[in-house]
């Protein structure tokens, strides 16, 4: 049998045991009951928030989830929760049941970089980077000129060749379901569903890369509703010849959400 009989105080949990400070000093509650502690109420409501941003943030991530594995880091759910999270603090009601617009405020997303150590602007020259939705949202294309690979693209020591791809997924606005005590989104959008292009294989050698388009569909809701987004990024892949075989740099990936619309 063991008693507390100390002036140390402790913070978080430990040991199977959470520590927390109630009016009346400091509480010791087992982890599993955590849910039934004395909590302030705002604090319950930010954890709602943290956990919904969590969840419609999975949604858009399985959209993608071939492409993502291949350009994210470690960090790459925290960082993409963080932004969601902002997302629904722009939103309308209550705290801890605002809703999710991304359509409506997508600057949080604009400009994020799946690979924090390259972005596609610091890869290609701006004049490459024309991409554009249709009016019912329902198709992306980027369209590239004819350009000369040297002078347009900034490559990583080592590359010979690069390949670039378009990639485009719905995302449903979100709200707060009362009976789930938690997020729901507002159309299912389901794994796999975004649409992920790629480009030949461009040879950095060749004097001239003929003009060419790719195409994506964002998803499976045509025409797309007015109340989803849909989130376009453009992606650049770098490559190393070796023994024969085009062998993709360890560094050479970017990946960047270029619109929200």
């Amino acid at each position: 049998m063991a008693r507390y009989d100390s002036f140390i105080k402790f913070r978080g949990s430990m040991g199977g045991l959470t520590f927390y400070d109630t009016k009346d000093g400091q509480q010791i509650a087992k982890s599993k009951n955590r849910k039934y502690q004395p909590t302030q109420e705002g604090t319950l409501r930010n954890n709602k928030e943290f956990g919904g941003a969590a969840a419609l943030c999975t949604h858009f991530r399985y959209s993608i989830l071939s492409t993502k594995v291949h350009f994210s880091g470690q960090d790459l759910c925290g960082r993409l929760n963080g932004k969601f999270r902002l997302v629904i603090g722009e939103g309308k009601g209550v705290l801890g049941q605002r809703d999710f617009d991304l359509k409506t405020h997508p600057k949080h997303l604009l400009g994020f970089s799946f690979n924090k150590q390259r972005s596609i602007r610091s890869a290609l020259s701006e004049t490459l980077l024309d991409l554009e939705i249709n009016e019912t949202r329902d198709l992306v294309r980027w369209t590239l000129p004819s350009f000369v690979p040297q002078d347009m693209v900034r490559l990583p020591e080592g590359t010979t060749h690069f390949q670039l791809l378009l990639v485009a997924t719905q995302v449903s606005p979100g709200y707060y379901d009362e009976a789930l005590q938690g997020y729901k989104q507002q159309y299912a959008v389901e794994p796999h569903s975004g649409g992920v292009v790629y480009s030949a294989m461009l040879d950095l050698k060749a004097p001239t890369i003929e003009a060419f388009t790719l195409t994506a569909v964002p998803g499976r809701h045509l025409p797309t509703p007015d109340a989803m987004a849909v989130v376009v990024c453009a992606g650049v892949v770098f490559f190393s010849e070796l023994t024969g075989k085009l062998m993709p740099m360890q560094d050479g990936r970017a990946l960047d959400v270029l619109g929200v619309g």
